[in-house]
């Protein structure tokens, strides 16, 4: 799902966003909801698709890791500070 959403243009965010949130959703373990949650954060940041949900997926990302180093907070905190 969350490869499926990167394939949609920053254009048409709504689309994106509605996979991103499916694959956020269906994620079963924590080191997976982290990293779809911070993958979303990187992809919706860097392509300004919509800002306020990355905003919100990088803060889940954020407080699902509990300061636990990984890719998905990696990619959470970098993807924050780019959508500003």
């Amino acid at each position: 799902m969350t490869l499926y959403a990167k394939t949609f243009p920053g254009s048409d965010g709504a689309k994106a966003v509605h996979w991103y949130r499916l694959a956020a959703k269906a994620a079963d373990d924590l080191d997976t909801r982290v990293w779809v949650r911070g993958r979303a954060t990187i992809a919706l940041g860097y392509e300004g698709a919509a800002l306020p949900v990355a905003d919100v997926f990088a803060d889940q990302a954020i407080a699902l890791s509990n300061n636990r180093p990984s890719l998905g907070l990696l990619n959470a905190v970098f993807g924050f500070d780019v959508s500003f």
